[in-house]
C-alpha cells in the first residue's frame, strides 16, 4: 500500500514538472531553469552576494531567465537587453512590487520609491525634480558640501597618528550633509547635540540592515498564514521610531518659522531654505497633499537612497586606490597641477580633472552602491525580447553583471590601465557620445580659441579652423534650445545631430569626445537652436 501511494506521488510531481515545461513553451515565456521545485521554486539557488549567484544563473544558463521565487515570478536580466524594459516598455515597467518593506517603510506604497505608477507618483517626481534637485537647489547647498568635506580632512588629519575606520567617518560626513540640506541641522562634529546624533545612528543603521535583509514571506505567502511575522514587526518599530524622529525634525522647523526665534538668528537662517522649510511652505499653499505624512516620506526616501550609496562608493574608491598606488599618484599629480597645493579641492574644478571622476566612474562601474536595480514590475503583459512577460512578475536588473560583461567585451584590461582608457571614452550616463577616428592626435596651437564659445548654427564651425587649417581638440559640445524651437529630439537622440558633427569633424584637427546635452541660451537675444563647445587647449 505504502509503495502504491509513492508511485502515485512520484507520477503526480513528474506529469506536473512536464505540463509546467510544455505550457512554458507553448506561451513563449523566457527560458527557466529546470526543474522548478514545487512551492520554493528556485530559492534554493540564491546565496549570498546575490548578485554574483545571479551572476553565475546568467552566464550559465542565458542573460535572460524567468524565475520562480516561491509563489512570485521574478525576470532576471542580466545584459542589455534590459534597455528593452526601460525604453520601450517603460510605462508597462514604471510599477514596483508589491513587497512588504514598501508597505511599512513605504508609507503604504505611497512614498517616491514605493508608489506606483500614477498621478500620486508623478507629483512626488515633480516635487523633487523642482524643489530638490533643480540646479538652483543644489547649488544653494554648494557651501554645505565644501565646509562638510574640510571638516572630513580636519578630522582625517587630526586622527592620522591612529588606524581611523573610514566607513564610519565617511557615514557621519555624508549624514551631516544629507541633514543640513534637508533640515539645517547637523549631528556629528563640533558643536551638536550628541544624543539626538546617537539616537539618528542607530536609526539610520538599523534601516541599512532591513533593506540588506530578504524576507521570504514576500515569496512564501504561507509563512505570514503560519504567524511568521517577526521580520514584520521589526519594520513596524523601526518604522514608528523614524516617523517620530523626522516629525520632530518637522516640529522644530515649523515652530522656528511660526515664533520667528530672535533669541538664535543662526537657527533661523539653517533652517531657512532647507528641504523641510521648502515643503512647509507648499503646504501652507497645499495643505491637502502637502501633508506631514507626505514631507516625513519625502525625508526618509531620501535619506535612504542617499547616504550608503555615497559612502559605498567612497569606501571602494579608497580601497581601489590605495590598491593601485601609481593611480593614485597620477590623480595626485593632476590635483597639484589643476589645482595647486595652497587650498583644496572646489566643485568647480571638476571640469578639470578628467582623471579623477574616470577613477569615480570605474569605481561605480567595478562596484556599483546597487549591484541589483530596485525591482520593477509590468502593470500589463509585454514583450522583451521576443518573450511574453505577463503581468506580475518581478524584474531583476543585474546592473553589476552588464557592467562587468560590457568591459569584458570590449578589452579584458585591469583597473589601473582601464581608468586611462575612461579618460579618454567617458561620458555621462544622459548623454550621446560620438568619436571621430583621429581623437588621439594633438593639436597645441588651439589655445588660440576661447573656451565656451557659443556658435548659433553648423555654419559657424568654420570659426573653429586656425590659420594653419587645422581646428582645435573639441571635448565637449551642448545644444541649446530657446524653448520655441522645434524639439531637438526624436527617438532618444537630437535630430539633427549627424550634420552637427560631420561639419564639427571637417573643421577640427581633433575630436575627443561630443557631450550633448540640452540647456538654455546664455543670451536672451540669441533665437534658435544653438551650441555651445567646450575646447581643449591641451
Amino acid at each position: 500500500m505504502d509503495h502504491t501511494w509513492t508511485t502515485i506521488v512520484l507520477l503526480f510531481a513528474v506529469s506536473l514538472l512536464f505540463v509546467t515545461k510544455f505550457r512554458r513553451k507553448s506561451s513563449n515565456l523566457p527560458p527557466t531553469i529546470f526543474p522548478t521545485i514545487p512551492i520554493i521554486g528556485h530559492l534554493h539557488l540564491l546565496k549570498k552576494p546575490l548578485h554574483r549567484t545571479l551572476s553565475t544563473l546568467s552566464e550559465k544558463h542565458g542573460p535572460i531567465l524567468l524565475l520562480c521565487f516561491g509563489s512570485r515570478n521574478v525576470l532576471l536580466v542580466s545584459s542589455p537587453i534590459s534597455k528593452q524594459c526601460f525604453t520601450e516598455n517603460d510605462v508597462v515597467f514604471a510599477d514596483r512590487p508589491r513587497l512588504l518593506v514598501g508597505k511599512i517603510l513605504g508609507s503604504n506604497y505611497t512614498s517616491l520609491g514605493f508608489a506606483p505608477y500614477g498621478n500620486h507618483w508623478r507629483n512626488l517626481r515633480r516635487i523633487s525634480n523642482t524643489e530638490i534637485f533643480s540646479s538652483n537647489r543644489i547649488n544653494e547647498f554648494r557651501d554645505t558640501r565644501a565646509n562638510e568635506g574640510r571638516f572630513l580632512v580636519r578630522k582625517l588629519i587630526s586622527e592620522s597618528s591612529s588606524p581611523v575606520n573610514l566607513t564610519s567617518v565617511f557615514h557621519e560626513m555624508i549624514w551631516n550633509v544629507m541633514m543640513t540640506i534637508l533640515s539645517g541641522k547637523r549631528f556629528f562634529g563640533g558643536c551638536v547635540d550628541l544624543e539626538e546624533g546617537k539616537r539618528f545612528k542607530e536609526l539610520a543603521n538599523e534601516t541599512f540592515l532591513v533593506f540588506g535583509a530578504t524576507n521570504l514571506g514576500d515569496h512564501l505567502p504561507i509563512l505570514r498564514w503560519l504567524g511568521v511575522k517577526g521580520f514584520e514587526n521589526k519594520l513596524i518599530e523601526l518604522q514608528k521610531k523614524r516617523n517620530e524622529f523626522i516629525q520632530g525634525l518637522i516640529h522644530q522647523i515649523r515652530i522656528a518659522k511660526e515664533e520667528k526665534i530672535e533669541n538664535d538668528s543662526m537657527m533661523e537662517k539653517m533652517m531657512k531654505n532647507t528641504v523641510v522649510d521648502v515643503l512647509l511652505k507648499l503646504q501652507e499653499t497645499d495643505p491637502v497633499f502637502y501633508t506631514d505624512e507626505v514631507i516625513r516620506s519625502l525625508v526618509l526616501n531620501l535619506l535612504d537612497a542617499g547616504t550608503d550609496t555615497s559612502t559605498t562608493t567612497m569606501e571602494w574608491a579608497f580601497s581601489l586606490l590605495l590598491n593601485h598606488p601609481h593611480i593614485l599618484t597620477k590623480a595626485r599629480a593632476e590635483i597639484d597641477n589643476q589645482v595647486g597645493k595652497s587650498r583644496l579641492i572646489d566643485e568647480s574644478d571638476i571640469i578639470n580633472l578628467p582623471y579623477l571622476v574616470c577613477i569615480v566612474k570605474e569605481t561605480l562601474r567595478m562596484y556599483p552602491p546597487g549591484p541589483l536595480l530596485l525591482p520593477h514590475e509590468p502593470s500589463k503583459d509585454c514583450v522583451v525580447e521576443g518573450y511574453h512577460i505577463p503581468r506580475g512578475t518581478m524584474l531583476l536588473v543585474n546592473q553589476w553583471d552588464i557592467q562587468q560583461q560590457q568591459q569584458q567585451q570590449q578589452n579584458p584590461i585591469p583597473y589601473d590601465q582601464d581608468v586611462d582608457k575612461v579618460s579618454v571614452h567617458s561620458v555621462g550616463n544622459n548623454s550621446n557620445e560620438y568619436e571621430s577616428d583621429n581623437g588621439k592626435e594633438i593639436n597645441k596651437q588651439s589655445s588660440a580659441l576661447k573656451s565656451n564659445s557659443v556658435f548659433k548654427d553648423k555654419k559657424d564651425f568654420s570659426k573653429l579652423s586656425n590659420d594653419d587649417g587645422k581646428g582645435p581638440i573639441v571635448e565637449h559640445v551642448i545644444l541649446m534650445n530657446d524653448g520655441q524651437s522645434p524639439s531637438p529630439i526624436k527617438d532618444g537622440k537630437p535630430t539633427y545631430l549627424k550634420p552637427l558633427f560631420k561639419e564639427m569633424v571637417d573643421n577640427t584637427h581633433a575630436v575627443k569626445k561630443v557631450h550633448f546635452r540640452f540647456m538654455e541660451p546664455i543670451e536672451e537675444e540669441e533665437q534658435g537652436v544653438g551650441v555651445m563647445i567646450h575646447i581643449s587647449s591641451s
